[in-house]
């Protein structure tokens, strides 16, 4: 028997050699799966982060905008005091 038939009617080690090359195959694609979970993950909370910053600072626009307005009626209906007032700290608004 030529050295040739015995390689490859031998073939009791090959079983293994699919085994591991599965094995590395599938590492790499749990690999790459927990690596595209985390990023995103990630790009989850920084777009959350976004939103919260992007709604507090419309809300402080809304609000300075507001106190504006009030300082403007306040002053519109008492010319006499040139004091801004705020509603937490005036103790009565004269109408």
């Amino acid at each position: 028997m030529k050295l040739s038939e015995r390689f490859i009617k031998d073939d009791q080690g090959v079983a293994i050699i699919i085994a591991m090359f599965t094995l590395v195959i599938l590492t790499l694609i749990g690999i790459a799966a927990t690596r595209t979970s985390n990023l995103e993950q990630q790009i989850a909370s920084y777009d959350a982060n976004y939103k919260r910053m992007f709604y507090n600072a419309d809300a402080g626009i809304q609000w300075a905008l507001a106190m504006l307005e009030l300082d403007h009626v306040e002053q519109a209906t008492n010319p006499d005091n040139p004091e801004p007032c705020y509603p937490d700290a005036c103790t009565s608004i004269n109408p």
